[in-house]
């Protein structure tokens, strides 16, 4: 039964890099609740149903770099399903993992809300976590809370620190990293016209980001150095499978609406390349049977609303060094 936990123990590691990798990018896909019945189309939204995905992808990054507003408002959730065996014992493992984001850029403030339910070997767990980051007298003052103990730690950040930190508080959940990924890979795109998502509509492109671009993405994010930390460098985790996506945009503003992506084939090949040595060994194996993600921008500029610090964190104990 030791070896049984080992084996299961390291597969699991192997999930929990997947999951790390994933916030990186990029829940349940939600492109199946899209109308597929034909909507009554604006002349704008013809003119965006009649362009090239090229076309699309431009029109976004434009409209993303141009914008002013920098406040956001965003929902992400994700399903993993697997199965894992050891030692001739199987046990499956799923996690679903649902985040609110809110981030208001003068004065900076930022708030992410995290669920994760997890059950494997039987065992069911729930983990609730939250974060607030908020400009405090020139410093960032950041708060975390998990099971109802909440700690605060002091950042002194200057000048363009503060952009830095707003850029990577939402990169999560910021359409714009994928979306130079997707228009480098435009040509795998297939336009499908424009469907109702979320009460609104959209210009809907799907296709497949191949493994190089998802690489590039990766790196812009920074996963080298998670990686490190981890004892692996990139070509470990260099795949053949890239992920398939579904992207919605706004069109008449083309600003970013939702992402849904599906990167079962991709961890899949991922797993088993850093897993080699186990499966060979313990002849353990894991298969990915589902794991998708979806980004849902909620609001923009004046309609997000504000960031409010729970009154239970206001006695939060500080502390120094990482939270």
């Amino acid at each position: 039964m030791m070896k049984w936990k080992k084996s299961i123990g390291a597969l699991l590691i192997a999930a929990a890099l997947a999951t790390s990798l994933a916030a990186c990018g990029e829940g349940t896909t939600n492109s199946t609740t899209s109308s597929s019945k034909p909507e009554t189309i604006s002349q704008v939204g013809q003119s965006a149903a009649n362009m090239t995905p090229g076309e699309i992808f431009s029109a976004a990054k434009t409209a993303s770099t141009n914008s002013s507003e920098q406040d956001l408002q965003a929902k992400m959730t994700a399903v993993i399903k697997m199965s894992a065996t050891a030692q001739g014992e199987s046990a499956s493992i799923d996690m679903n993992l649902g985040a609110d984001l809110t981030a208001k850029a003068d004065p900076f403030k930022m708030a992410m809300n995290m669920d994760l339910q997890m059950q494997a070997m039987g065992e069911k767990q729930n983990q609730k976590m939250d974060m607030y980051m908020i400009e405090e007298d020139g410093k960032c003052a950041v708060y975390m809370g998990a099971d109802g103990q909440w700690q605060k730690q002091i950042i002194d950040l200057e000048g363009t620190e503060f952009e830095q930190l707003r850029e990577q508080s939402t990169r999560s959940f910021n359409t714009n990293d994928f979306t130079e990924a997707f228009q480098a890979d435009a040509e795998v795109f297939e336009n499908k016209g424009i469907r109702k998502i979320n009460g609104k509509d959209a210009v809907v492109l799907e296709g497949e980001i191949s493994a190089d671009e998802m690489m590039e993405a990766l790196k812009s994010a920074g996963i080298e150095e998670q990686l490190s930390q981890l004892g692996l460098k990139l070509s470990d985790i260099q795949t053949k499978s890239g992920i398939k996506s579904v992207v919605y945009y706004d069109p008449q503003t083309y600003m970013p609406l939702q992402m849904d992506i599906d990167m079962t084939d991709y961890f899949n090949e991922l797993i088993q390349a850093m897993m080699k040595s186990e499966l060979n060994s313990n002849g353990a194996s894991m298969d990915i049977e589902k794991y998708t993600m979806s980004i849902q921008i909620v609001a923009y500029g004046k309609d997000v609303p504000d960031v409010v610090l729970p009154a239970a964190a206001a006695n939060a104990k500080t502390v120094t060094g990482l939270v």
